[in-house]
């Protein structure tokens, strides 16, 4: 007599646990999968909200900074806006002499405070003066210079120069007898900001920028 031989009830009793384990194996699997990716989509949207959240304070910080620069290109602006014998020479298009009587103070504030550009226009927006470069008598049609028109007040912004570069640019209407006769613009590049702010560039920045005209020179 096979006293090992099963009988067929234990046979179906095996049988049968064998099936439960496959099944709460399936089961348990199915609760791992479920388990992590509910894990998954929690951290992704944990690190979504914590990079929207970085993403705006930055671009807060960075409005702030470029502000605090553009006001303290405006204040080195003062004393040419103010300055009778600029208006003079603005109302009479005489660039040699705003070239002789500005240039020092141009190659101070580049020497002290990066500043990269410095130019004056008349009325009509064309450059008389342009200190980082030789071009002049060109119609210059930027936003900012737009908007200082529009508003008569000190306009400021990030534009794109001929050559690509990123400027932040600072615009004073200047006036006689409460007439707008032209403007003085400084501007310094935007890499320079970030350089005097030791701001790591290691990141990618995407600069939008709208092209509602297509001047020739800038």
């Amino acid at each position: 007599m096979n006293v090992f031989k099963k009988s067929p009830e234990d046979r179906f009793s095996q049988a049968l646990f064998r099936h439960l384990l496959l099944w709460i194996g399936a089961i348990l699997f199915v609760f791992a999968v479920a388990f992590e990716f509910v894990l998954l989509q929690h951290f992704h949207r944990h690190v979504t909200d914590e990079a929207r959240k970085s993403i705006a304070e930055l671009s807060g910080d960075m409005h702030i900074i470029f502000h605090q620069q553009a006001l303290g290109m405006s204040m080195a602006l003062q004393s040419v806006i103010q300055d009778t014998r600029t208006l003079k020479h603005i109302k009479e298009g005489d660039a040699e002499k705003l070239q002789t009587q500005w240039q020092p103070l141009f190659e101070r504030l580049n020497r002290n405070n990066d500043i990269t550009h410095f130019s004056f226009f008349d009325a009509d927006h064309i450059a008389l003066v342009r200190f980082h470069r030789a071009e002049r008598n060109d119609k210059v049609a930027r936003y900012n210079l737009i908007e200082a028109q529009r508003s008569g007040k000190m306009e400021w912004g990030i534009e794109i120069g001929s050559v690509g570069a990123l400027v932040l640019r600072s615009v004073h209407p200047m006036f006689e007898e409460g007439k707008i006769i032209g403007y003085v613009e400084l501007g310094k590049k935007v890499e320079d900001v970030f350089n005097l702010l030791h701001v790591n560039l290691s990141s990618h920045f995407i600069v939008l920028i709208d092209f509602f005209h297509n001047p020739k020179k800038a």
